[in-house]
């Protein structure tokens, strides 16, 4: 197995941005071949902190915003590991998914 790791800057309150970096990212190392790519912490909405910023970007994952970052990834062939800031009934997570 070849694990591809991106280490990217943050890309803070833009979570199209980060998903076009995600794909780019994994369809490069998809190309040179990775069967799994891993992007950093709360790389979805960017790494933040203050209570404001989390409850402003948090995402359910049950929500249709979700949907739509399943979307963009279901043509990618290898595993794809990000981190995000999760919303789920009121409370807040530091979440990584593997997609």
């Amino acid at each position: 197995m070849k694990v591809a790791a991106c280490q990217l800057p943050d890309v803070r309150n833009d979570s199209a941005r980060a998903m076009s970096l995600i794909v780019a990212h994994t369809l490069e190392a998809e190309r040179q071949g990775a069967n799994l790519v891993c992007f950093p912490e709360c790389f979805l909405q960017g790494y933040g902190t203050r209570a404001e910023h989390v409850a402003n970007v948090a995402i359910d994952l049950s929500s249709s915003a979700f949907e739509d970052v399943c979307h963009s990834l279901e043509s990618l062939n290898p595993t794809v590991v990000f981190g995000l800031i999760e919303k789920e009934r009121g409370k807040f997570y530091n979440s990584a998914l593997a997609i």
